[in-house]
């Protein structure tokens, strides 16, 4: 299938290019006012669902608190020879968890400084970022032996001014 080149409209004077912004500035305020629309149509979608949902996931809290009673109850008799009971419609039982927590009165911010004290660095994590702006300023040699170069591009750039436009269109 032979390919074929889009159709870009001509402009042949200023008042065209203006004409031509004004245009884009009035397809932007109508793409907006479409996004608004679709935006108020989901929020109240997510509002009715939430509504919908919140008796039933109390009613799934209260039967999982009521499960968790029985199994703490009947422990000692359901789980003496396994950790874990299926039937027909799932499995339910105990298992072992751990978690960290800062000793009583201390925080974790308090811990992190322990750490610190103690020189063992190893424990923490620390986000490392590039500044490119920071590379920027350096000089080009240098900037080579990072293994990174500036590209210079002139890129077609335009913005509409929507206030003056709206003035000029009357809205």
């Amino acid at each position: 299938m032979a390919r074929t080149k889009p159709s870009i409209p001509q402009i042949a004077s200023i008042r065209e290019a203006d004409e031509t912004l004004a245009e884009i500035a009035r397809l932007a305020r109508e793409i907006n006012a479409i996004e608004s629309t679709m935006n108020d149509a989901i929020d109240n979608a997510k509002a009715a669902a939430r509504d919908a949902a919140a008796p039933l996931q109390l009613r799934i809290k209260t039967l999982g608190d009521a499960l968790g009673a029985y199994a703490t109850y009947h422990k000692a008799d359901l789980f003496a020879k396994a950790k874990t009971i299926s039937t027909n419609h799932g499995a339910y039982g105990f298992r072992k968890t751990t978690s960290l927590k800062p000793l009583a009165k201390l925080t974790w911010q308090s811990v992190m400084e322990k750490i610190q004290a103690a020189g063992r660095d190893g424990l923490l994590r620390v986000k490392t970022d590039i500044n490119k702006e920071a590379l920027r300023e350096l000089p080009e040699p240098d900037m080579e032996a990072l293994g990174v170069r500036l590209v210079s591009t002139d890129e077609f750039w335009y913005e509409i001014a929507q206030d003056q436009v709206e003035d000029v269109a009357g809205v």
